[in-house]
């Protein structure tokens, strides 16, 4: 099943889904299933029949089959996480039983790569969820966001004479609404920041007039208790948080801004922190696997080699090796992993796979 493809993106739950994809058997079956979150079962969706002449890869024609404009019920889709929806949708061969495998988002560069290799498709442009392809809503959000004010530490201060008044740069989408708290020599005063997107996208406007506030008397202009603030003050933020699944309608902790300073008749930020190295890609090695299969004709073994970056891949390479010796020769195979090992060669291509020796008793192809 080409498409939907795994992590595939919707407009939203109303949005019909079109299903395409091949099957080496011309006038072949498919039926399209989506997981029942009650019962914990696919149920069927439509039916499907491999009846176009689609693409060629391997010397073989492959059967194009599609169903267009189908809608996922609303019961079906799954709601568990932070914001959104998803759904977990699949395709099976009524013939033999067994599901189709689902690819990456990026199946057609990849069958490019593989110049048409059916073999090589299989092990290198299919999704890691094998035959299941999940689809989310365009405000699907898996985890929760972090607690806290998260603003860009990029402040402007105004040249008015009596107003503090500072620009943090918060996401609106995050706040409905946001508070500043100043606090120096025993006085404190809180104010409720304003939301002004002709100062940018992400601008509030926060301001503390000396004359009017709890600062009155205390200090002459907003230079002084700028300054006063950078010395032996502090400054923190903290908003309505709405969007979050573990803090909504709730406020945030207070959050300083830390390492301001006061310079000439400006308050400045700190430069931004550089942001975390990234987490180091995996190493790919090549691993010496032996699957154990069994098809009518006898039980035997297959040995191959596989670029992988940890043993996890095994047991999904005797699966997919299944898949692409039935699509190749047309008899059910049974396989299972036997041993693996890393040879530690780095340096493969991720999902590449050479067979290197088949004791398996399998018919000659017609």
């Amino acid at each position: 099943m080409i498409t939907p493809w795994d992590g595939m993106v919707v407009g939203d739950k109303s949005d019909p889904i079109e299903f395409v994809g091949y099957h080496l058997d011309e006038g072949a079956l498919v039926q399209l299933q989506v997981y029942n979150p009650a019962t914990e079962h696919f149920d069927g969706l439509g039916l499907a029949v491999a009846d176009a002449d689609m693409m060629a890869g391997s010397g073989e024609t492959l059967w194009g089959w599609f169903e267009m404009g189908i809608v996922i019920p609303e019961s079906y889709w799954l709601e568990d996480s932070c914001e959104g929806a998803y759904a977990r949708l699949r395709s099976r061969d009524t013939d033999t039983g067994r599901n189709m495998l689902s690819v990456r988002d990026d199946w057609y560069s990849c069958w490019g790569d593989v110049e048409g290799n059916v073999g090589a498709y299989v092990a290198r442009c299919t999704s890691d969820r094998g035959s299941e392809a999940w689809i989310q809503t365009e405000d699907f959000v898996e985890h929760a966001p972090s607690i806290g004010p998260q603003f860009e530490e990029r402040v402007k201060r105004s040249r008015r004479d009596h107003t503090f008044h500072l620009r943090p740069e918060v996401s609106p989408a995050r706040y409905d609404r946001l508070q500043m708290r100043l606090e120096v020599d025993g006085i404190s005063e809180e104010v409720e920041c304003a939301y002004e997107p002709c100062h940018g996208p992400w601008t509030w406007t926060c301001e503390v007039n000396t004359e009017t506030s709890a600062f009155a008397g205390h200090f002459e202009g907003d230079k002084e208790l700028g300054k006063a603030l950078h010395e032996r003050g502090t400054i923190e933020f903290r908003g309505l948080d709405q969007l979050s699944c573990s803090n909504g309608n709730r406020w945030t902790e207070w959050a300083a801004a830390p390492g301001w300073y006061y310079s000439g008749d400006r308050l400045c930020a700190p430069d931004p922190e550089p942001d975390p190295p990234a987490a180091p890609l995996p190493t790919y090695t090549t691993w010496e696997l032996q699957c154990l299969c069994q098809t009518a004709y006898g039980l035997g073994l297959i040995d191959m080699n596989m670029c992988m970056a940890a043993e996890d891949g095994a047991e999904f390479t005797c699966t997919y090796l299944e898949n692409d010796f039935e699509a190749i020769y047309g008899t059910p195979i049974e396989c299972e992993l036997v041993s693996y090992t890393d040879t530690g060669t780095t340096g493969c291509t991720r999902g590449r796979r050479e067979i290197t020796n088949v004791e398996v008793e399998i018919p000659e192809e017609e």
